[in-house]
């Protein structure tokens, strides 16, 4: 199973129901179909949770899946979050379709999660490239043959996160992550038609109009790497984080863009919390 749930917590959230994390099993967040959003929590607040749930329904409108009841996925965020407090973890949010079972799962629970070290989020991280495409990049539906090519990469090469180059030979995303690339202080990064529009690159594409930072959507080319000064992932883990190498060129971390960027991103954080609380009425 690509995204276990982490048993080490106590609770999870079945179709609206609390339930202990022992009654969990893989069946209820495996469908035909298997629409999802993984929304980092810090502190108990999930981060960027209404962006997230707009993306799911997004998703299931997409995928023409049955729409959700109003505010199901919020409330069953709310619920696990406030039952079983977290200082930092994921939670993945499911919801699975199967046309020969009349029910609709809605699974929302804890995952295991890596988040960069204070030497990676420093030096940069290592990134290895696989000629692979996602075949319906805008919605975000379960890729089981994907991740599990892209999890064996990670493993034998030790790299952070594997980069998927199309059969054009571009760089459009990673399999985790959107990725954008530096040269003579401007940004580029893939349209977004052809990639997964993760939330955190929202932010990013935000932050660089409000810090007059020129972002140029184009894809840049495997052969094209060797003249890019830096690069650096988007994503609910790594935030914004800097790539000191991808295969065998070599990446400046060290950019002060990159710098810029992800203190501004901090700064949308914490303001995303706020309105978290505003949203759900709670408070912190």
């Amino acid at each position: 199973m690509n995204f276990p749930a982490d048993l080490t917590e106590r609770f999870f959230v079945h179709n609206g129901q609390l339930l202990p994390t022992t009654n969990f099993t893989d069946s209820m967040v495996e469908g035909e179909t298997v629409v999802y959003e993984v929304v980092r929590v810090a502190g108990s607040t999930p981060i960027f949770a209404i962006e997230h749930l707009l993306r799911l329904q997004a998703s299931i409108k997409n995928s023409n899946l049955p729409a959700l009841a109003n505010n199901s996925a919020a409330s069953s965020l709310r619920m696990l979050t406030e039952k079983n407090p977290v200082a930092e973890k994921n939670v993945r949010i499911t919801y699975s379709v199967s046309t020969n079972h009349p029910v609709r799962n809605l699974t929302v629970y804890y995952i295991p999660s890596r988040y960069p070290t204070r030497i990676e989020k420093q030096k940069g991280v290592v990134l290895e490239c696989i000629d692979a495409e996602r075949p319906n990049p805008t919605v975000k539906v379960e890729n089981k043959s994907l991740r599990e090519l892209t999890n064996e990469i990670i493993e034998s090469h030790g790299c952070y996160e594997v980069l998927l180059v199309n059969a054009q030979g571009e760089i459009t995303e990673g399999s985790r992550s959107n990725v954008f690339f530096i040269s003579r202080d401007r940004l580029f990064t893939a349209p977004e038609t052809k990639v997964l529009s993760g939330i955190t690159r929202q932010k990013v594409v935000q932050i660089c109009h409000s810090l007059n930072v020129e972002l140029v959507e184009r894809c840049i080319g495997i052969k094209e790497l060797a003249f890019m000064d830096g690069c650096f992932l988007t994503g609910t883990s790594p935030g914004v984080l800097p790539v000191r190498q991808v295969g065998n060129v070599s990446m400046n971390a060290s950019i002060p863009v990159i710098n810029a960027i992800s203190m501004e991103y901090e700064r949308l954080v914490e303001k995303s919390k706020a309105e978290w609380h505003s949203f759900t009425g709670s408070s912190k």
